[in-house]
């Protein structure tokens, strides 16, 4: 809570302060009333080590950007201040610096501008996607896939996958190793025909959308069968291939119950209480709908798959916006179908025969993209479903390659 010449200061979305303290070669957390939380950081110039610290700056996913000064670089750390990587080098090339001094900044999209004190000039840095690792193969083994369907990231960072052709949820730990499985093909309690990503509450329990019998099935932490509701049809709660699932704030449940063209709200017991949407192009209107996730705020986002678009809604299932169109552009799609949403609102879709992921920011304004088709890595073969998100990466169900693949920032 003391410092030496402080020079720069940030504050993430948590409303927690960031304080550059570069005499003693440290960055120091504090709460929003100004009580000391925690530090990171040591004199020298091994990676996570500072030397002169005098700007920082915090980007959409948390992470911490830290201008070393002294060393001629920038470190990147994670909101637990742990180092995760760092650019630069003394110099007066492209991407060298001498004497980066003072804050840095980012803009809407994620680029990030550095003061080259000592070059006279201001550098523009972009944070880049690129293909970190994969797991999984075609076959009905253990970590083997028919199908993957979606990637559902639990509170221990631990990953279930839905394994589509299989009719199985396996489960992996955060490095993909295989950890187990439940499900089988059919219509008996716990088996499947056909899902999609489960969604988990806050209690660890596991629900799943069994798509070929329109029930929605709940499960335990281990996998073991609980209960289930739903038919087929089209009355109030009833489904037609029902696809995506989210839980909100409440505990409440919400289906996109894709064949009726409609999202579906019950409790946490599976008791129905509301519908919104219809079959059409218009606003609020659905061709097929699949995923769909919650905002902090309480707002729904939904997959509108076959009108190439994102339509949100408020917690009541009033229409409020949207985005997209079809096309091959940054910001278009061709048959989107999973969503998922990162700590600090930024929008991630599977944009599926693009064979790419997209980013977008609360706003629906187009960040980045990575991916493109193939088989090799970082390629992709129609990603189809959920993507699961952490601080600092993505990982992706590659359905028709029948592996998942990780990405980082």
């Amino acid at each position: 809570g003391q410092f030496s010449g402080p020079r720069s200061i940030a504050i993430d979305a948590e409303g927690n302060l960031w304080v550059a303290d570069a005499g003693n070669n440290r960055i120091q957390k504090f709460n929003s009333k100004g009580e000391y939380l925690s530090q990171f950081g040591t004199k020298g110039s091994g990676n996570g080590q500072l030397n002169l610290p005098t700007g920082i700056a915090v980007d959409s996913l948390g992470n911490l950007w830290v201008t070393d000064t002294n060393n001629y670089r920038v470190q990147r750390f994670n909101s637990k201040g742990e180092y995760l990587s760092k650019f630069g080098s003394f110099g007066s090339g492209s991407g060298q610096f001498q004497l980066p001094e003072g804050a840095l900044t980012f803009d809407s999209s994620d680029n990030f501008w550095v003061p080259d004190t000592g070059n006279g000039r201001i550098e523009k840095w972009t944070i880049a996607f690129a293909f970190s690792s994969s797991f999984g193969s075609e076959g009905t083994g253990n970590g083997q896939f028919a199908g993957p369907a979606g990637v559902t990231r639990d509170s221990s960072g631990n990953l279930w996958i839905a394994d589509g052709g299989n009719n199985r949820i396996q489960k992996f730990n955060s490095s993909g190793v295989y950890l187990s499985q439940f499900g089988s093909s059919g219509s008996g309690n716990g088996q499947f025909s056909g899902l999609s990503a489960p969604a988990i509450n806050a209690s660890g329990k596991i629900w799943v959308a069994d798509k070929g019998n329109n029930r929605i099935q709940k499960f335990s932490s281990s996998g073991e069968y609980l209960s289930q509701f739903g038919s087929a049809g089209s009355g109030n709660g009833q489904f037609k291939e029902p696809r995506g699932l989210a839980i909100d704030a409440e505990g409440n449940l919400w289906v996109v119950d894709s064949g009726n063209n409609r999202i579906q709200k019950f409790d946490s017991s599976g008791e129905y209480l509301s519908q919104f949407g219809s079959s059409g192009s218009g606003n609020g209107q659905f061709k097929d709908p699949r995923g769909m996730a919650i905002d902090a705020e309480g707002n729904l986002w939904v997959v509108d798959m076959s009108n190439n678009r994102i339509q949100k809604f408020n917690s009541k299932g009033e229409y409020q916006s949207q985005f997209g169109s079809s096309g091959s552009g940054n910001g278009q799609f061709v048959l989107p179908a999973g969503i998922a949403i990162d700590p600090y609102g930024n929008l991630w879709v599977t944009d599926g025969l693009n064979s790419r992921i997209q980013k977008f920011n609360s706003k629906g304004e187009y960040l980045t993209k990575f991916g493109s088709y193939g088989t090799g890595e970082g390629q992709f073969n129609f990603p189809y479903g959920n993507v699961a998100v952490d601080a600092i990466g993505v990982w992706v169900a590659d359905t028709s390659n029948n592996r998942v693949q990780r990405w980082e920032n």
